[in-house]
């Protein structure tokens, strides 16, 4: 591993990571972040070129940078450990293409903990009304800590959720085999869809909707069995969905008759 040394949010720092893989958008390759953020095809639009990175924005994102010092003050606080805010990118040693961006790194610790030094420490800021945080990790975040374990040479992470009113800590050791089989689907992505340029089939969500947007242009194509199919299989999937649509509606209205309350959500 080598250490990058650009300013978190710099333009520097955004060309670095235009065409790399890093431990978040990690996730959206491996399908396990939310698809209206990342996806397989949204993330080989920007590793080809045919998009420009999107750059996050927003309350919610100024909220998390804003807090992750009082998240470190307090996450030390309640574990009597001494975090180092490195601010750089780590280059995975072998791999060109993979980096990892830690929000810092767990350089002391208090005698006989569980985990070896130092560690990965990941900064969150979640909504204070999601339950995601409330008995597991996220699986996002799950693999977005053990890319930068691999990228680092770590062999334990911490996290650090903000959650009213202090923090929520969790310790995760490093998963040679998860981390080889994300590794493996990874490498299968930049060899075959990156590298010969082969788009990954579209799927549900606004990160697709997007890419495909402002990637789309008027093709010519041959009207063939695969293309009768897929028309015929939207008409399917339309058809069905009204029908349970009726289903959904006539049940509404039953609660409301065999309760006798003026609407579904009080029979509720």
């Amino acid at each position: 591993m080598k250490l990058i040394r650009l300013a978190h949010g710099t333009p520097e720092w955004h060309d670095y990571r235009a065409l790399r893989v890093t431990g978040s958008t990690a996730a959206g390759i491996l399908g396990a972040a939310p698809r209206d953020r990342s996806s397989p095809l949204s993330e080989w639009a920007r590793l080809t070129g045919k998009v420009k990175p999107k750059q996050l924005e927003g309350e919610w994102l100024e909220w998390g940078t804003e807090s992750e010092p009082m998240n470190r003050t307090l996450y030390q606080r309640r574990t009597g450990r001494i975090v180092d805010p490195i601010n750089a990118i780590a280059q995975h040693d072998r791999i060109d293409w993979l980096c990892y961006t830690p929000d810092g790194l767990v350089v002391a610790c208090e005698a006989n903990a569980p985990i070896t030094l130092p560690c990965v420490w990941e900064a969150k800021a979640p909504a204070p009304w999601t339950d995601a945080w409330s008995k597991a990790i996220p699986l996002e975040y799950q693999v977005q800590t053990q890319i930068g374990m691999e990228v680092m040479g770590c062999q334990w992470s911490s996290f650090s959720a903000l959650i009213w009113p202090g923090v929520k800590w969790f310790d995760m050791p490093r998963n040679q085999r998860f981390i080889d089989e994300c590794m493996e689907k990874l490498q299968r992505f930049m060899d075959h869809n990156v590298a010969k340029d082969i788009p990954p089939e579209a799927g549900a969500g606004d990160a697709d909707r997007e890419t495909l947007t402002q990637i789309a242009s008027p093709v010519s194509f041959d009207w063939n069995e695969e293309t009768a199919m897929k028309f015929e299989q939207v008409e399917t999937v339309q058809r069905a969905i009204k029908e349970r649509e009726v289903e959904l509606d006539a049940l509404k209205n039953r609660l409301v008759q065999v309760t006798g309350e003026p609407g579904w959500k009080q029979a509720k």
